[in-house]
């Protein structure tokens, strides 16, 4: 009982520090769009190019944190370069990601490439071995520059080949899926699946308290035996909710569903995050260490996956159209 309780007290107090410096930024300009000169780098992608970086004006992205068993994640990371964020009873922390991105601009690029559906699944690292809990909450201190943590990409599903084949080339062990995504009142949800069945669904309370954050998200994949570190800088308004209700991950019959499974997480979430809207930036990967080859489910060549939004009121809209 010793270490939920310490678990739920810990990042209470972050939620509740991170509350009071969201107001303190909310009188400071928002420096998203104040980056300065910024070299950019092409890299190939299938049968296309991607220019960085990709400035996006407009997503929508929820995440959910689960407890893991600590064993078996740590065999999913590169070994002595990345280090689990651990909760006081040493367990780990898997985040379910999913996002749509609306609006995005990048140089020598049509924005109509750039609008896809995402889910990632990762673990939660840092590049230090860290104390319990410390990552975690300062993750959520609007004032940060610099982020001290991020997530190893476990598998990444897309929805459709181009912005696949745009992943592979960042180091994203990517593939493409059907998303159905749904807006409820009172949870946002989203369902992921391709041609071998269902892999997950994953639902995030749409309640909790409402901050600014400006904290960039950091990511972390292999490619040709390097390892990749790509940091988003980010600004947008975020809800968030601890504790029951938060979140649940519930797991399909599929080999990513079953490789999830073999981390052991919790169904119910520690916590999750709903952005009311987020501009983030994808910046150009930089090489952090040489590491064995780590690569996720490769999945089908579909050229483009299912992709809907359902509202509450019923209405569908099929994002791949």
């Amino acid at each position: 009982m010793r270490g939920p309780v310490l678990t739920a007290v810990g990042i209470a107090a972050g939620l509740g520090v991170g509350g009071m410096a969201a107001r303190r930024v909310l009188g400071r300009p928002d420096q998203f769009y104040a980056r300065g000169d910024q070299p950019g780098v092409t890299l190939e992608a299938g049968d296309r190019r991607l220019h960085l970086p990709i400035t996006y004006h407009r997503t929508e992205q929820v995440i959910s944190v689960h407890p893991a068993a600590c064993e078996p994640v740590l065999s999913t990371l590169p070994a002595g370069v990345l280090h689990p964020v651990r909760l006081p009873d040493g367990r780990a922390l898997l985040a379910i990601s999913a996002a749509r991105y609306l609006e995005g601009t990048a140089p020598e690029t049509d924005p109509r490439e750039l609008l896809y559906g995402e889910v990632m699944v990762a673990v939660l690292v840092t590049r230090q071995p860290s104390r319990p809990l410390v990552p975690l909450v300062r993750a959520m201190l609007p004032w940060r520059a610099a982020p001290t943590s991020g997530a190893f990409l476990l598998h990444v599903a897309m929805s459709d080949r181009s912005s696949r084949d745009g992943g592979r080339a960042l180091g994203f062990p990517a593939f493409v899926g059907d998303l159905a995504f749904e807006d409820d009142i009172l949870e946002r949800r989203v369902s992921l699946s391709d041609e071998r069945g269902a892999i997950l669904q994953s639902r995030v309370a749409s309640r909790g308290r409402i901050s600014l954050d400006r904290t960039p998200m950091t990511t972390y994949s292999v490619r040709d035996g390097e390892l990749l570190e790509v940091v988003c800088p980010c600004s947008g308004a975020v809800q968030q909710c601890l504790g029951p209700g938060a979140g649940r991950l519930d797991l399909g019959d599929h080999p990513v569903a079953d490789a999830i499974r073999a981390l052991e997480p919790a169904s119910e979430a520690l916590l999750s995050r709903s952005y009311l809207n987020l501009r983030m930036r994808i910046t150009p990967p930089r090489t952090v260490a040489s590491v064995s080859a780590s690569m996720g489910y490769s999945g089908g060549d579909r050229p483009q996956g299912a992709y809907t939004v359902r509202y509450p009121d019923g209405s569908v809209v099929d994002m791949s159209a």
